[in-house]
């Protein structure tokens, strides 16, 4: 019998295994897919060095980079992709076109070469599993069949990996081809090919169901047709797909104006309670871009929140400079006293200065998010901390996660959460790795059901974007806190 060392079987086997997932496979079975491998991996680092130009911003350098990738690989989807978003902002229309079309020609081909990588695979995982019987047949001795063990352990974790991998890969080319069905419907957009763009939109729906921008470019094509019932059943459609607050609100009421319907709620909405005698609350949903951006824009709510009785008032989370917030305090003859943030994001503090100069009131931010901002806030602000504005009273509530600084405003029955508690959510996590991200996710949740879920269920959650709610909507209905 041949006994087999144990370290000597691992280096036997992770020298396999590094043949069997790195190197090209040498059977020829299929000349087309081997060839295009090689031309895949050679034309990889041009393809990554043109990603990192674009990022940067600088154009001829990505072109240049993409224009050499494609000549090592001529069907290279994703470059072409590339190629025409330069065109597509240089305002080349037909170049962009031609680019996106051998864009989609080859984006299948792309799917299928990497499907035939993980048939490869798996056939040198077969060939491994055999020369591995082969070995454990060959020998008696425990620790080496042990030793064997673990590394068809290995071989199978491995091959699970990948399968799991190839899973995801699908779901991630399947979005990936319907943003290039969107993305080539703007260009034939650009060039008045409204049918056509349509066309695309749709194609780009049914394999994302959740792709907002293609329904907000299908629902304004048909608003400028005046074919308002299709328009709306579209609105409704992405509605249904629960991305209310992902449209064109400006679209959507300007749809709705046009089909006699009410729009109030959708870019403004007075959350006053009826009878209410001491509060006053108006919210308005402000168009955030980034500037130089081409992407939608993002609306975040901002409140004017005042006592009735005093008159005076604050603005809270002021990200966008717009007329509409102004006029409603001089029609009210509000006193502003303060502008305030839940926390140190631009869609929500874009204006600060604008308003903090127009009506000579102080910034107040929250302390841990105070190094983020240019100018400095002109208070910062802590957990516990009670404000009165002349007898409007704000509950300073501190809810780390979104941002370390994160702050929620308890005033009379309503809470003004920022991003820190949406309706049916909470704020996106961001962090340097998935364990801290869990960690961050893990610790706002516990503050949340210890600070803002034990308020009456009454109680009026005004979040930083989105529809408002109430603490007994989302202890029965949000999943984060509903099981």
């Amino acid at each position: 019998m041949i006994h087999i060392n144990k370290t000597k079987l691992f280096i036997i086997c992770s020298i396999i295994l590094f043949f069997t997932l790195y190197i090209s496979p040498q059977d020829k079975e299929d000349e087309s897919f081997e060839e295009a491998m090689k031309q895949l991996n050679s034309s990889y680092p041009l393809y990554s060095k043109g990603v990192d130009k674009f990022e940067k911003g600088d154009r001829k350098g990505a072109s240049d980079a993409f224009r050499e990738c494609i000549q090592k690989m001529p069907r290279h989807a994703y470059a072409c992709y590339y190629l025409a978003n330069l065109y597509y902002i240089e305002k080349d229309y037909p170049s962009s076109l031609a680019y996106m079309e051998r864009a989609l020609a080859n984006i299948d081909f792309m799917q299928e070469l990497s499907a035939y990588a993980d048939d490869q695979k798996s056939i040198k995982f077969n060939s491994l599993r055999g020369t591995l019987e082969e070995m454990w047949n060959s020998t008696n001795s425990c620790r080496d069949s042990r030793a064997i063990e673990l590394a068809f352990d290995q071989i199978d974790k491995e091959e699970g990996d990948m399968e799991i991998a190839a899973r995801q890969r699908q779901k991630s080319m399947e979005r990936m081809k319907a943003h290039y069905l969107y993305f080539y419907g703007n260009v034939l957009l650009q060039q008045q090919r409204y049918n056509d763009s349509l066309q695309r939109y749709q194609e780009a729906i049914r394999l994302n169901p959740q792709h907002a921008d293609a329904y907000n470019n299908i629902i304004a094509i048909l608003y400028l047709a005046k074919e308002y019932s299709k328009a709306l059943l579209f609105l409704e459609e992405a509605e249904a797909q629960g991305l209310d607050e992902q449209l064109n609100l400006k679209l959507k009421e300007s749809l709705y104006e046009a089909l006699g319907r009410p729009t109030e709620g959708i870019l403004q909405e007075d959350l006053t309670q009826k009878g209410a005698e001491t509060l006053g609350v108006m919210r308005f949903c402000l168009d955030y871009r980034k500037e130089g951006e081409m992407s939608p824009p993002l609306y975040e709510n901002c409140y004017i929140v005042f006592s009735q009785e005093s008159r005076s008032s604050v603005i809270i989370d002021p990200g966008v400079k717009d007329p509409r917030i102004e006029d409603f305090i001089r029609q009210r003859d509000l006193n502003v006293k303060a502008i305030l943030n839940t926390h140190d994001h631009a869609d929500h503090t874009g204006a600060n200065s604008f308003y903090a100069q127009l009506f000579s009131v102080p910034v107040c931010a929250p302390k841990y998010d105070a190094k983020y901002y240019d100018p400095p806030p002109n208070r910062l602000l802590e957990d516990g901390e009670i404000l009165d504005f002349d007898g409007l009273l704000i509950h300073v509530i501190h809810t780390p996660g979104h941002t370390e600084g994160s702050l929620c405003f308890l005033i009379e029955d309503y809470i003004f959460s920022g991003d820190t508690l949406f309706k049916n959510d909470i704020g996106k996590i961001w962090a340097e790795d998935e364990k801290k991200t869990d960690e961050v996710r893990k610790k706002l949740l516990l503050t949340i059901k210890k600070k803002i879920l034990v308020l009456p269920g009454r109680t009026i959650v005004c979040p930083g974007h989105g529809k408002t709610t109430t603490i007994a909507a989302e202890k029965a209905n949000n999943p984060y806190f509903s099981s």
